[in-house]
């Protein structure tokens, strides 16, 4: 799925700035790649931000992944 798409999820405001901040899809299945496949590992992300990577890294994978994040607004989106 593009960047473009998958932003749609957020507000304007955190698809504006996505790019500057949070992990682009192909990014994400690329580290994917590096795990393996046959196993589900626990994976935490800290300082997560909206939980792009979360989200996709647990849509794409059979892993469980965690997200640390301390900025109220962050969280809440």
């Amino acid at each position: 799925m593009p960047d473009v798409v998958f932003d749609l999820l957020y507000k304007p405001h955190h698809r504006r700035i996505s790019d500057m901040f949070w992990s682009p899809v192909a990014v994400v299945r690329k580290a994917l790649e590096w795990l393996p496949a046959d196993k589900s590992l626990k994976i935490l992300d800290i300082g997560c931000g909206v939980g792009k990577f979360c989200l996709v890294a647990a849509l794409a994978s059979k892993h469980k992944i965690y997200g640390i994040e301390l900025r109220p607004h962050l969280i809440n989106e």
